[in-house]
């Protein structure tokens, strides 16, 4: 049986990943699948950063690691639509 994108598919939708972790490969993986590279979307990015700084943790992680983990969250296939 062919994939949807094996198949000529005009509409790939897909939802899940672990979430905010290192190791959560989603959007690499959709990007790759479609021969788009990772693009930052930096108002995404800033959802992502005010959303993590409500965590009491959050404060405790180095500025440098933050904003990787910010990033790596905001990182989307090229032309992706992000649904509120």
């Amino acid at each position: 049986m062919a994939s949807g994108l094996g198949a000529g598919a005009d509409l790939v939708i897909t939802t899940g990943g672990l979430g905010p972790t290192h190791d959560d490969l989603t959007m690499w993986a959709v990007a790759e699948a479609v021969g788009v590279p990772l693009v930052a979307d930096l108002a995404l990015a800033e959802v992502v950063r005010e959303r993590s700084s409500r965590h009491a943790r959050w404060a405790d992680i180095s500025p440098e690691v933050q904003h990787h983990s910010v990033m790596h969250q905001a990182s989307l296939p090229g032309g992706a639509l992000v649904l509120d």
